[in-house]
């Protein structure tokens, strides 16, 4: 995955670091996986128009999530745990320690081109972390099921 920070996660780290965690920024209690349709491919910050409203309090950051039908929803990865994410590499990287299942589609998703990893397990809701484009983006069409296998979710930030 191609990989940048939210402006929220931005400000969040800059805050924390820098200026004594003036805004409380604190590790969310969720972290789920959302797929994305239409992510241009090195984009940052999220600038294009979104299918979803308001998703993250900072300006700029909306998605265009994967609609809420055909029986998608996010995936879950529950509280941020060592158990799920692989030790950070010296250079800044980590990837999923467990396959990362969707639900079969009952419909068609459409062309899935990137990733989110958000504060909220609801679809519409929570903050912007970390998003991506897919190495290889697929068209989910009814009946497929999408996964991210052991290690597939990789996270580099540099």
């Amino acid at each position: 995955m191609a990989d940048a920070l939210s402006n929220y996660m931005e400000s969040g780290v800059l805050n924390l670091m820098l200026r004594a965690n003036t805004n409380s920024f604190d590790a969310p209690s969720n972290v789920s996986v959302a797929l994305l349709r239409n992510h241009p491919a090195g984009s940052h910050p999220l600038t294009f128009t979104p299918t979803l409203g308001g998703i993250d309090v900072m300006a700029g950051d909306s998605m265009p999530e994967v609609a809420s039908a055909g029986s998608y929803a996010r995936a879950s990865l529950g509280a941020p745990a060592n158990a799920t994410w692989n030790e950070v590499s010296t250079g800044g990287a980590t990837s999923n320690t467990s396959a990362i299942t969707f639900g079969a589609a009952t419909a068609d998703w459409g062309y899935v081109s990137g990733v989110a990893l958000m504060t909220s397990l609801t679809h519409g809701a929570g903050k912007i972390l970390f998003h991506g484009a897919l190495t290889t983006p697929r068209d989910v069409a009814n009946g497929d099921t999408f996964k991210f296998s052991i290690g597939d979710l990789d996270i580099t930030l540099t």
